[in-house]
């Protein structure tokens, strides 16, 4: 019943999100040179445009301009997709069944500067915890999940680390968008300098309270973990986990 619940409460914040008017999925030059000729030929496929990039996509380097305060650094394993590259994957023929695109701006952020074309939607907001369960139930089916706020500076990396834990027994391969929707309008437009300016200030604020909220939960956990030892506490993080979630996530 509780799984069933999750699954509706996040097809609720679906369907609020798809009122909201996407801006066109535009392709830059590089994307439209590097899948020309597959298109041509019908369309590139997901797992050969994937295999082209995905060292790339492991090793690549985040630029600095995006690394704002108390940055988390994508771990090992986690693909760090640039907008090009996003936008490759998405051209693909069988795109819409092999990747899944996941906002988690506020509400706000997304109606002041618009959004990604059929990106999901999973609000992250320190009144708001983030519903893992049901993400793993809608997501499924996909072989490549990319995460994005704003920045993909706080919120991105540390719910994509929380996601790829989750799914580590799966296939399924987890990314986060390098720049976040910043580097988006960057790279195709989409949005206002001054809605951006003002999206990015609020941006700093939510990464920041959402870090520290993580850290206050992992710390009430490890109480909770303390009081309740033995089978009954099915489900909570060891001490271990515990401690490396605090080092992972907690702001500096």
């Amino acid at each position: 019943a509780s799984s069933q619940s999750a699954s509706q409460a996040f097809s609720s914040s679906q369907a609020a999100s798809s009122s909201q008017a996407s801006p066109p999925t535009l392709r830059g030059a590089a994307a439209a040179s590097s899948t020309g000729a597959a298109a041509a030929a019908g369309g590139e496929r997901f797992d050969d445009a994937f295999k082209a990039l995905e060292l790339a996509m492991l090793h690549a380097q985040i630029p600095e301009k995006y690394r704002i305060k108390d940055f988390v650094e994508p771990r090992s394993g986690i693909h760090r997709v640039s907008p090009h590259q996003l936008q490759r994957l998405l051209d693909c023929s069988d795109a819409d069944s092999k990747v899944q695109v996941v906002d988690l701006r506020t509400r706000a952020e997304r109606e002041r500067t618009s959004c990604i074309a059929k990106a999901a939607w999973e609000e992250v907001s320190p009144s708001r915890p983030v519903n893992y369960d049901a993400m793993k139930t809608n997501f499924a089916s996909a072989a490549l999940v990319v995460f994005h706020c704003s920045y993909s500076a706080h919120r991105a990396p540390s719910v994509a680390h929380m996601y790829a834990d989750m799914v580590a027994a799966s296939c399924q391969k987890v990314g986060v968008l390098t720049g976040g929707f910043n580097a988006w309008v960057d790279t195709f437009g989409g949005a206002s300098a001054s809605a951006m300016e003002l999206s990015s200030r609020q941006a700093l604020l939510l990464g920041r309270a959402h870090l520290q909220g993580m850290k206050v939960a992992s710390s009430e956990m490890a109480a909770r973990a303390v009081s309740r030892p033995g089978p009954g506490r099915a489900g909570a993080l060891d001490g271990q986990e515990l401690l490396l979630l605090q080092k992972r996530f907690a702001p500096t």
